[in-house]
């Protein structure tokens, strides 16, 4: 699985274009000797496997690569030093996998190289400094302004955006306030790679910023449920909390589900809560249904063929 790595101040700056973005991944391709010598068709064959593009696409890509070319063969054929792909220690970068944007440039979406920009932007974006299960640099946060800012897009561009990648199944959102209601909400999408979907939704189950629980509360209503499970008895609210923790989990885990635990106890105690107008209610809805049950088959009636002067006639004179 190729992987490239960008600078973030690359892609940040907007006085190149998304091309120029693009061209310079598949140029690091390239990027193994001190000096190599490369031409547009080399570019373009790399990023369509073919030659047969269309004619903005390889003006646009030609006049890119002179961006990051010293310009002795000029747009035709250029040579690029490989220290011109290099960058400092401390500078932070993007990575970026081939595989991405080799299956957008396959779809041509409009606008391709914005959305492979936009993907770039989304990659610097993850955390390097927060770890999940040993893991890092998975997944970003921001919010959609933030998008917006570094890439002067409008909201709806970046939400049609998001929807292309996720179609695509390359960029998968835990959106904000979907899992679990008011239980568990997290006020920014939570971004990462489709094939990291399940770690992304783990994370969402225990980092979000306004989880329903804390680990520890966490890891005490599984050591609970085990124990529950094994015969020991709680209080009906434990119980409770303990159903609510398991339907969650199975939320997120839909191929590893866990027993849901039944609470008869506290079923009942929800029923005596019930309004007495309601119960009231329920109790002669029943008594009615019974009544109905006790009464005699009705007999077929016969069809009244008569016309309607014949009707009038016996209603008249009757």
């Amino acid at each position: 699985m190729k992987k490239i790595y960008i600078n973030n101040l690359l892609y940040k700056d907007l006085t190149l274009t998304d091309t120029d973005i693009v061209v310079y991944l598949f140029l690091k391709n390239f990027a193994y000797e001190d000096m190599f010598f490369l031409c547009a068709d080399t570019i373009i064959y790399d990023m369509f496997g073919t030659l047969n593009v269309s004619r903005r696409d390889r003006e646009l890509i030609s006049n890119s690569m002179l961006c990051f070319a010293d310009e002795i063969y000029g747009a035709s054929k250029a040579v690029y030093k490989k220290e011109d792909f290099v960058f400092g220690e401390k500078e932070l970068f993007a990575t970026v996998y081939m595989e991405d944007v080799r299956k957008i440039l396959d779809a041509n979406p409009v606008n391709k190289y914005s959305i492979i920009r936009y993907l770039i932007t989304i990659m610097g974006s993850f955390k390097f400094n927060i770890s999940h299960n040993g893991i890092s640099n998975f997944f970003g946060n921001e919010k959609i302004s933030y998008f917006c800012s570094v890439l002067d897009k409008s909201k709806s561009t970046i939400m049609r955006y998001n929807k292309i990648l996720e179609d695509l199944e390359i960029l998968y959102i835990n959106h904000a306030y979907t899992y679990f209601g008011e239980l568990n909400k997290h006020d920014t999408n939570i971004y990462g790679r489709y094939a990291d979907k399940k770690l992304i939704d783990d994370y969402a189950w225990y980092w979000s910023a306004d989880k329903f629980a804390t680990i520890t509360e966490h890891r005490s209503l599984g050591q609970k449920y085990s124990l529950m499970m094994k015969g020991q008895e709680y209080p009906p609210e434990v119980q409770k909390e303990i159903r609510d923790y398991v339907v969650r989990f199975n939320s997120l885990h839909p191929g590893n589900p866990k027993e849901v635990p039944q609470i008869p106890e506290y079923a009942e105690e929800n029923a005596k809560k019930l309004p007495e107008w309601l119960r009231k209610q329920e109790e002669e809805n029943n008594e009615f249904l019974a009544d109905i049950a006790t009464l005699p088959p009705r007999e077929k009636e016969q069809d009244d063929c008569r016309t309607a002067e014949q009707v009038l006639d016996d209603t008249v004179f009757n």
